[in-house]
């Protein structure tokens, strides 16, 4: 699974430094990706997948499908 996909490891096992870090990036690259006023609104999110989880249910639809499908594809790729 990837961070997008995934909740929150237990802070105590031994995927969650690994999941913070590669979070704190994913978070970084959707904030520096959306547009300034979809980032005030997203930004008290706490993971990747909660900031993803709202901008797919925001903003998709069938026009933008493919356009996410790229974004998740180039998100996988950097990791």
């Amino acid at each position: 699974e990837h961070v997008i996909e995934e909740d929150e490891p237990v802070m105590n096992s031994g995927k969650y430094s690994s999941w913070k870090e590669d979070n704190n990036i994913v978070m970084s690259w959707i904030m520096n990706s959306v547009q300034p006023q979809i980032t005030s609104i997203i930004a008290d999110y706490t993971s990747a997948k909660q900031m993803w989880d709202f901008l797919k249910q925001t903003y998709s639809n069938e026009k933008n499908v493919s356009k996410i499908l790229q974004v998740v594809e180039e998100l996988l790729n950097l990791s």
